[in-house]
């Protein structure tokens, strides 16, 4: 590392402006990339910064002038947006469940145990967490200064050289370091199976830094004894995406056709608070819907999306992404609305008080989350349809509302729905800490669909929002 403390040092103060700027991450992520290919120690971050968001909204205007559907192309390039909705800690649930039953396989096919993957992400995320303790490193970002900064998406702040040096010891990590942590957890040949999947050589980078993905290599080999963690947050919400396309090798996964996921899901719909709940419904010509779910005033026919990701998806191709989006919920909803159609001829505990009958849809945990508000517009229907990922479904059954789902699910399947949010989290936090506790505010969205208005929420309540602390006492 001696031989280029230039280039060193300007790496680290990259990653750790990545750290401090918590809103800016997409346009700092891509001069980390364009740093790493060129290795330009001269680079200037504020002004590569300012250049890389120019150069975004200059393709926004370009693809408005072709008329593309420019929102839902822009909504996909985020790659930290993608994974944003996976909860951390229930990827250990999700991996278990959806990939145990393919172990043998995948341990056949790449000399480890399948658990030992998301077991080594997670001690070196709890080693990054003492580490933080150790040297007093309280994980501050920048506060703007002014609603004009805040707006201002191609700014970008520089921390000071304390922080800098702070967030270079904790991102440092020596393979001896690492072989130490885990020793007794897994073997020293097992940490380099991992390592091999998880990083990638300072020496091996591609010629387009576009192609760089750090969710699926959030470290960096920079020589045999040294690694360095280059974005913390995907070293465990990227998981379910690696676990994915590791699997796609294993023929036993792929001829199951997301019957695992299916019985992950069928678990966690045990949770909710209903009335009746059936599994694999069998009616008309021999279909089968995965669920029927049965609560005081509503009955939903419920789809489960087997249908996976391609590979291309996973690498983050948008195309493939919004294609694959759109087969599966495509897929759900036929299924779904003809289940409606034959509801009458199920035998099964409907309640007869019951006046609305809807589609929900669970897609899986590496689809992006979406809804009919966020800019991804997949299907316009009369009939109440709800589509959740399975992350942000977990998350709301460890509300304490979650009895009062049924509540929820009726609200936010209203059309037109005023409020735009980025994910189910957030509708949920609006309805239960807003909606629900102010008079006012029910009479404020009823007129809000009355005039089609639209409001965009974020919610404190999933969300910390420490950059915005300056701005709430005033400008």
């Amino acid at each position: 590392m001696e031989d280029n403390v230039e280039f060193y040092n300007k790496l680290y103060e990259i990653l750790a402006t990545l750290q401090y700027n918590s809103e800016r991450r997409e346009i700092l992520e891509n001069v980390l990339r364009i740093f790493l290919v060129k290795k330009d120690s001269d680079i200037d971050i504020t002004a590569e910064a300012r250049k890389k968001y120019a150069e975004k909204e200059e393709q926004i205007k370009i693809e408005k002038i072709r008329n593309e559907l420019i929102s839902r192309s822009e909504w996909f390039k985020q790659e930290y947006l993608l994974l944003s909705n996976i909860s951390h800690e229930y990827i250990p649930e999700y991996v278990i469940q959806k990939f145990s039953p393919f172990a043998k396989e995948f341990e056949e096919a790449y000399g480890f145990d399948m658990n030992t993957l998301w077991k080594f992400a997670f001690k070196i995320w709890e080693y990054v967490e003492f580490k933080k303790y150790m040297t007093r490193f309280t994980g501050e970002v920048y506060k703007f200064r002014s609603k004009k900064e805040y707006a201002d998406l191609g700014f970008i702040a520089i921390p000071s050289k304390t922080y800098i040096e702070k967030w270079k010891n904790i991102a440092n990590l020596s393979i001896s370091e690492i072989e130490r942590i885990l020793s007794g957890i897994m073997s020293i040949n097992e940490v380099k199976e991992v390592l091999r999947i998880l990083s990638i050589s300072l020496n091996k980078l591609p010629e387009d830094y576009e192609m760089l993905r750090f969710s699926s290599t959030p470290l960096l080999q920079i020589d045999k004894n040294t690694l360095v963690l280059l974005t913390p947050w995907y070293l465990t919400r990227a998981l379910p995406s690696i676990y994915e396309s590791l699997f796609k090798k294993c023929k036993s996964y792929l001829e199951s056709k997301g019957k695992s996921f299916e019985k992950l899901s069928q678990n966690t719909l045990k949770a909710l608070p209903f009335e009746a709940l059936a599994f694999n419904v069998y009616y008309g010509n021999n279909f089968e819907t995965d669920a029927i779910i049965s609560f005081k005033k509503s009955h939903w026919i419920t789809e489960i999306s087997s249908h996976p990701l391609s590979l291309k998806s996973l690498q983050g191709n948008i195309s493939a992404i919004d294609r694959d989006l759109r087969n599966t919920i495509k897929k759900c909803m036929v299924q779904g609305r003809r289940c409606l159609e034959h509801l009458n001829e199920i035998s099964f505990c409907l309640s007869k008080n019951a006046k609305t009958k809807g589609i929900l849809i669970i897609v899986d945990g590496v689809y992006p989350q979406l809804n009919m508000n966020t800019f991804i517009n997949f299907f316009k229907e009369k009939i109440p349809i709800y589509v959740i990922n399975w992350f942000d479904l977990r998350v709301l059954i460890d509300q304490p509302e979650i009895e009062n789902f049924e509540n929820f699910l009726l609200w936010r399947t209203q059309q037109p729905m005023p409020v735009v949010s980025f994910d189910e989290k957030d509708y949920w936090a609006f309805y239960f800490d807003y909606y629900e506790q102010d008079n006012e505010m029910k009479k404020s969205f009823e007129t809000m669909k009355e005039k089609y208005l639209g409001c965009f929420y974020i919610s404190y309540r999933f969300n910390k929002k420490d950059y915005l602390e300056k701005l709430a006492v005033g400008d």
